[in-house]
């Protein structure tokens, strides 16, 4: 876990020292984040999911931005095999963030995204035979390491790369009793996401 997290703080502490101003106090920034992934095991299993997260912010001080950001997701999972059994889901999310741009040289730097947030999810599984709905609900809160590159003034590009957080979870689906989950993580350079912001 100290190797993987070194190098971050290391880079992050030397890009303090040739701070320039991306965003400036009173800006606006619109932007969202947009993926989409599939995969499959032979016959094993497939699945699809895809999802857009809209947010806004505003520039509160020097490189530093406070938001909301919502978000919107469907996923699509089949067993395969014999099975004729898929499963759906649906979600939408809403949060508040806080983000610390720094620079390193020209257009490229760091940034860090303390945020916290709630996902409401339904889910139905369906046979020929048979059909089960759930539903549950997610509470989160992490801090997101990335990068950003400006091609323009008006546009900045990014990415996450994980993150630490914490998760607590709230299940139930039909004839079952409602399920409980929390889980503490580091997935530093494990998942990657990627969006965009304008600068208004």
């Amino acid at each position: 876990m100290k190797r993987k997290v070194l190098p971050f703080l290391t880079l992050a502490i030397i890009s303090t020292s040739s701070l320039t101003a991306q965003v400036q106090k009173g800006d606006i920034l619109l932007g969202a984040t947009l993926g989409f992934n599939y995969g499959s095991n032979n016959d094993n299993y497939s699945t699809s999911n895809s999802n857009i997260a809209p947010r806004v912010a505003i520039g509160i001080g020097s490189n530093s931005a406070l938001g909301l950001k919502t978000g919107f997701t469907y996923q699509k999972y089949k067993p395969g095999g014999n099975s004729d059994e898929t499963t759906t889901t649906t979600g939408i999310s809403a949060g508040l963030f806080w983000r610390k741009y720094m620079p390193i040289k020209n257009k490229i730097g760091w940034y860090l995204e303390p945020n916290g947030g709630v996902s409401f999810n339904r889910d139905v599984r369906k046979s020929s035979t048979n059909k089960i709905k759930g539903s549950s609900t997610q509470y989160n809160a992490k801090v997101l390491p990335g990068i950003y590159y400006q091609p323009i003034p008006k546009l900045l590009i990014n990415a996450d790369f994980g993150g630490l957080g914490y998760n607590y979870s709230r299940s139930k689906s039909d004839g079952n009793p409602t399920n409980r989950y929390s889980n503490v993580y580091l997935n530093l350079f494990s998942t990657f996401t990627f969006g965009f912001d304008f600068i208004l």
